[in-house]
Order: structure tokens, then sequence, then C-alpha cells
């Protein structure tokens, strides 16, 4: 099992989400980051922060998590959907998950 963090644009999130559906991803976490530093310096959406003192831009975090059998393809809807070939379109990574728990059932899904 593999999970993904993808920090792209807002405005890619939903096509990324509805691709997913497609597939039968259904679950994602969404929550809104803000994003500094060189790549933050995209005239269409940042601003200047008063309180960090720097450039920074609105951006979305999505986490899900994969079967190793669905990475390949799951990667390649992340990286489609949030290109636009600017500096800024964000970052994917993935990691192993050694123990994943089904909490309301507390079963083990891994």
């Amino acid at each position: 099992m593999k999970k993904i963090t993808a920090v792209i644009r807002e405005e890619a999130a939903q096509t990324i989400l509805d691709l997913l559906a497609q597939i039968g991803m259904q679950n994602a976490t969404v929550s809104e980051v803000t994003a500094v530093g060189p790549q933050a310096n995209d005239p269409d959406s940042s601003k200047l922060d008063i309180t960090l003192g720097r450039l920074s831009k609105k951006m979305l975090k999505l986490e899900f998590f994969t079967p190793e059998e669905y990475l390949q393809r799951v990667v390649a809807i992340v990286l489609s959907g949030a290109d636009t070939n600017r500096a800024g379109d964000g970052v994917l990574s993935v990691t192993e998950v050694t123990d994943l728990y089904r909490i309301n059932k507390r079963q083990k899904l891994t």
C-alpha cells in the first residue's frame, strides 16, 4: 500500500479527483495549504503574506492511499492533471504504508 501526497494548484483538484473516481478511487483528504518559497512567485496567484514576510500562495494538498498495482496509473493522473507547465504547479510524493487501519471497524487493511 502507498500513500500519495500532492500539493497542487486549487484549480487542478476537481479534474484530478474526477479522473481518480473513474478508476474507482473515491476517497481522498483535501486540505488548503499555504506554499512559500521561490515557486510561490507566481504572478497569477501569489501575494505578499504579512505574517510570513514573504511571497505565498494558496494551494491544495490531496492525500490518499492506493494499492501498489494502481500506483503508476494514479501518479500519471495526478501529474497530468496538475501540470500547467508553469513554476508552482506543485509536488507529488509517494511513501510506503506499512500498516493501515479502518478505525470504526478496528480492521487492519494492509
